[in-house]
C-alpha cells in the first residue's frame, strides 16, 4: 500500500474526524433549531438537515457555508466503518464492540433511508366518507382528467417538481402538449387593474380570465399553507391541426376544475395536493372526541374506520387513537387531529422502509453492551477466584 493510500485511510478512520463530525452535527442541531423561528419546520429540515451543504440565504450563487445533515451522516458511516475494518479484531472480548459499532450503523443507514424514501400524507374523513389515497399538503401536481369515459375516468398528473422546472411537458396519455407560462409556490389573487398590482389578467380562460396573480413569500408557519398557482397554455401536438387557444389559471385551493374539450372528449384540469395512492381503503364509521373536564383541552380523540383491502381480502373494523395506530402493508396511520366543529377526523398516513432502523440498532447496541460488561466482569470474577 502506497504512503498516499496509508495516509488517507488514517485520516479517514482517525477518532479526530469522529469528533469533528459530532461536534459539526451539534452546531447543525444548534443553528437549524434557532432557524426554526422564523422559517418552517418543513423548509428548515430540506435546508439543514436533509441536505449535503447548507448554503448561505439570500445569496444569488447560495454560497455554502457549512455542511449539511446528508454530508455529516455519510462521513460519519465512512469513518466509522474505516476504523472498524482497520483497527478491530475478531476475538470474544471484542464482540460486544462489534455489536454497539453495528447498531450505530444501522441507525445512521435509518436517517438516511427515511430522508430519501420516506413519505407523509394526511387523509381527511367525514363520517361514511371512503378514501384510498392521502394527500400531501406540502406540494401539489397538475392533473388532466379524461372525463368522457363511462365506467372511469383516465387521469394524468404532473408533479410540482416539471411545474416548477416550465417549458413543455409531453406524456404518452395526453394528446396534447402541457406549455407551463409560470408557477408561483405562493400567491395572491387580485382585481385586474388595481394599484400596484399587474393590470392584466393572469389567463384569457377560466377564472383566469377575472384575477391577477401576484407572487408571495412562501409560508413557513406551521398553520400556514402555500396556495400554488400555474399559467397553463394547452399545445397541439406536431402533425395535428386541432387548435388549442389561450391559457389557462390553475390554483391548488380551487375546488371546481376547470373543463374544456378536445378530440371529441371532455377535459378537466386543476391544480390539487399531491395525492399518493394506498393499498387500501378506509371508511370513516365515528370519530370520538373527549375534553378534559371544564376545559377545551382535547382529551382524547379517536376513529373508528373500516379497512377494506380486495387484493388480501380484509374487511375489518379497526380503531384509530392518539396512541395506537394502524400498521398495514407497510403504511402506518396516526391520529392527528380533527375537523372544525369535531365534523370529521385528521390522519396521518406514514410509508417509512426504515421504521425499524431505530429499533434493530438500539436492540444490537443493548446487546453489545450487555455482552462487553458481563464479558469483562466474568473475567474481574475469574481472576478473584485465582488469586483467592
Amino acid at each position: 500500500m502506497s504512503k498516499a493510500m496509508r495516509f488517507l485511510l488514517g485520516a479517514v478512520s482517525s477518532l479526530k474526524l469522529t469528533v469533528v463530525c459530532l461536534s459539526a452535527a451539534m452546531v447543525l442541531v444548534f443553528v437549524g433549531t434557532l432557524a426554526q423561528v422564523d422559517g418552517g419546520i418543513h423548509d428548515v429540515q430540506k435546508r439543514y438537515f436533509q441536505s449535503l451543504l447548507v448554503h448561505w440565504p439570500d445569496t444569488p450563487s447560495g454560497l455554502p457555508v457549512f455542511p449539511g445533515g446528508h454530508l455529516i451522516i455519510i462521513v460519519l458511516l465512512v469513518n466509522l466503518l474505516t476504523a472498524h475494518i482497520r483497527r478491530f479484531r475478531w476475538t470474544a472480548a471484542k464482540i460486544g464492540i462489534h455489536l454497539i459499532h453495528g447498531g450505530l450503523v444501522v441507525m445512521l443507514l435509518g436517517a438516511l433511508l427515511t430522508d430519501f424514501f420516506a413519505v407523509e400524507s394526511t387523509m381527511r374523513l367525514s363520517p361514511d366518507q371512503t378514501s384510498g389515497y392521502a394527500e400531501d399538503q406540502q406540494s401539489c401536481e397538475l392533473a388532466l382528467v379524461e372525463t368522457s369515459g363511462k365506467d372511469f375516468d383516465t387521469v394524468t398528473t404532473i408533479p410540482e417538481s416539471l411545474l416548477e422546472r416550465g417549458g413543455e411537458i409531453t406524456d404518452s396519455s395526453l394528446p396534447f402538449r402541457v406549455v407551463v407560462q409560470s408557477f408561483r409556490r405562493n400567491a395572491r389573487f387580485v382585481e385586474p387593474g388595481r394599484p400596484g398590482v399587474e393590470s392584466k389578467p393572469a389567463a384569457t380562460r377560466g377564472v383566469g380570465a377575472r384575477t391577477a396573480v401576484v407572487g408571495v413569500r412562501p409560508a413557513t408557519a406551521m398553520n400556514e399553507r402555500n396556495v400554488q398557482a400555474a399559467v397553463i397554455t394547452l399545445a397541439p401536438l406536431s402533425g395535428s391541426n386541432e387548435l388549442l387557444p389561450g391559457s389557462w389559471l390553475t390554483v391548488n385551493d380551487a375546488i371546481e376544475p376547470q373543463t374544456f374539450s378536445y378530440g371529441g372528449k371532455t377535459w378537466a384540469l386543476f391544480l390539487r395536493p399531491t395525492r399518493h395512492d394506498l393499498p387500501f381503503r378506509l371508511t370513516l364509521r365515528s370519530f370520538t372526541h373527549d375534553l378534559y373536564p371544564g376545559t377545551q383541552i382535547p382529551k382524547n380523540f379517536s376513529s373508528r374506520v373500516l379497512l377494506a383491502d380486495q387484493t388480501h381480502n380484509e374487511s375489518r373494523e379497526v380503531s384509530i387513537s392518539m396512541n395506537r395506530p394502524l400498521r398495514y402493508r407497510g403504511v402506518t396511520v396516526y391520529q392527528s387531529g380533527f375537523l372544525p366543529g369535531d365534523s370529521g377526523t385528521i390522519l396521518q398516513v406514514v410509508r417509512n422502509p426504515g421504521f425499524l432502523a431505530p429499533y434493530l440498532g438500539c436492540l444490537l447496541v443493548g446487546i453489545g453492551m450487555v455482552w462487553q460488561f458481563g464479558y469483562h466482569f466474568a473475567g474481574y470474577l475469574a481472576r478473584r477466584r485465582r488469586t483467592a
